[in-house]
């Protein structure tokens, strides 16, 4: 079958029926064109298609929001980093012209139209932004590929930690999303920090080993359901430089590797405050390095918007109230106005966050989890407790084997200790769900077609155990009113307690042919 080419997707906005269609006419043989009449419905469109639109065409003046208004709120919101707008405007407009310029305008056209001139800029422009786009990746990619060894490390360990601190395993994603997001803000509003692509890539990397020191925290006190009485806190406090100290005493700090650096930084001091009241060594304001400040709102805003052992999670709304307002400590305020700027972008992209995984080297997993892990436990003579990491290491291994397949397939995780099913991207995209599905248990209806989710966690519960985890059965999925047989793979989950306890279930459906 022959490809069929996909045109651009532009956004005309112009209180004129008149003008519209006579633009339309010159562009909709190579392009895509949704027509708004007014700035409100610009921004309502944009709203709805930020993804799809390439490109706004925008009128300086109408009766309602005008042009400028438009730039500013697009500005607001970031889309001008990656939607150029040109404006349309009489020659008479040039104060006007310079002032959309300088609010993120990338060029004019004039009226009366010339369609040639018109043509070619849309074209220049679309095919610049697209450059920019490609050069972007280019060098993100050649980053990725010289830290991906320490990626992969610093992954595996994270997730150690969340799976012993009884999180849902969407934290470290979280927080590396969340910084990523800040310090790119950052870059733009401020130039005090002279922070580089490549410095901003180093930290969201790095921030995923903030909490790595909890590898030696007892899990009684991790995962206790309700306040920490004052004794318990003071040891949970001890993670932060517990956690820095590990890292110092690899022989890759030792080298000065730039991330490892960073690590120990983010380690040690995202629990500082700017006004010196954080632990563990109290420094103030700027003493405190800005990778460390920036992880510090990324974990307090990811812990107050995702629900704990002794805690519901609280709305997008209530928790950027309660960091705003100092319920949650002090903190840089160019940081909290980078927040505000983001928390609309910030939303977007945790709904739809998505990691690709790199290919696993689980010999380099297990080195270096075991150089830092038997290192602390040699130092606190804890034998039971490094054979309890043992096991949760095994179990993180086990689960990352099992979706080592680079096939694109149904995927589903289990979180029997939170009730929390979470979709593969692939999946979400697939059956048209949401990645995660709070209390599957709760809703009886059915989630993959003829498949009930909740009838099958509670069939492998009761057909499995921690010495046979693993159960094969055939189900029907139905897809576009067509039903299809799918055989389902899947893995249960158990604790290392003398009686081993049900964690959750790992599970994929695949194809029987």
């Amino acid at each position: 079958m022959e490809n069929v080419a996909i045109k651009p997707t532009i956004l005309l906005v112009d209180d004129s029926a008149e003008n519209r269609k006579q633009i339309e006419d010159s562009l909709c043989n190579d392009y895509n064109i949704i027509e708004a009449c007014s700035g409100e419905e610009a921004i309502s469109i944009l709203n709805r298609n930020i993804t799809k639109i390439e490109l706004v065409l925008l009128k300086l003046y109408d009766t309602q929001i005008n042009g400028l208004e438009v730039l500013a709120i697009m500005n607001q919101h970031l889309w001008l980093d990656f939607i150029p707008v040109i404006v349309i405007c009489r020659n008479s407009d040039e104060e006007n012209i310079v002032q959309a310029y300088d609010m993120g305008a990338v060029a004019y056209i004039n009226k009366p139209y010339d369609r040639m001139i018109v043509r070619q800029r849309i074209k220049n422009l679309l095919s610049l932004y697209q450059k920019q786009r490609d050069m972007r990746k280019m060098l993100e990619q050649q980053v990725y590929e010289n830290e991906k060894n320490n990626n992969v490390m610093i992954t595996i360990l994270a997730h150690i930690v969340e799976f012993r601190n009884g999180e849902s395993g969407m934290h470290v994603m979280h927080i590396q999303t969340i910084t990523k997001l800040l310090l790119q803000r950052l870059q733009k509003k401020h130039n005090n920090y002279n922070l580089t692509d490549n410095d901003v890539l180093l930290i969201a990397t790095a921030s995923a080993l903030h909490d790595v020191g909890k590898i030696s925290v007892d899990d009684k006190i991790l995962n206790k359901p309700g306040r920490l009485n004052p004794e318990e806190f003071e040891v949970i406090k001890k993670h932060s430089a517990i956690g820095a100290d590990m890292l110092k005493d690899m022989e890759i700090y030792n080298n000065n590797n730039k991330l490892i650096k960073t690590a120990y930084e983010i380690c040690r001091w995202h629990h500082e405050r700017y006004d010196g009241k954080g632990y563990p060594d109290g420094l103030v304001g700027e003493e405190i390095p800005i990778s460390a400040q920036v992880v510090s709102i990324a974990d307090v805003y990811d812990a107050l918007t995702s629900e704990r052992c002794y805690k519901k999670a609280y709305s997008h709304e209530k928790a950027m109230e309660m960091i705003e307002n100092g319920e949650c400590g002090a903190f840089n305020p160019l940081l909290l106005e980078c927040l505000e700027d983001i928390h609309e972008q910030l939303i977007i992209e945790l709904n739809r966050e998505h990691v690709d995984s790199p290919e696993i080297d689980m010999s380099l997993l297990s080195k270096v989890a075991d150089e830092i892990v038997e290192k602390q436990m040699g130092k606190e003579n804890k034998e039971d407790n490094k054979k309890s990491y043992t096991k949760r290491k095994d179990l993180v291994k086990m689960k990352a084997e099992f979706y080592s397949s680079t096939v694109k397939e149904i995927q589903f995780d289990y979180d029997a200790v939170h009730d929390i099913v979470k979709l593969s991207p692939y999946a979400s995209e697939v059956l048209g769900l949401p990645e995660e599905i709070v209390r599957p248990n709760s809703k009886n209806q059915d989630y993959l077609g003829k498949v009930n989710i909740a009838k099958i966690i509670s069939e492998i519960r009761n057909k499995t155990s921690a010495v046979n985890p693993r159960l094969d059965m055939s189900v029907e999925v139905e897809k576009d009113s067509k039903i299809s047989t799918y055989k389902l793979q899947m893995m249960s989950l158990w604790s290392d307690d003398d009686e081993p306890r049900y964690l959750g279930v790992v599970g994929r459906i695949i194809p029987v042919e």
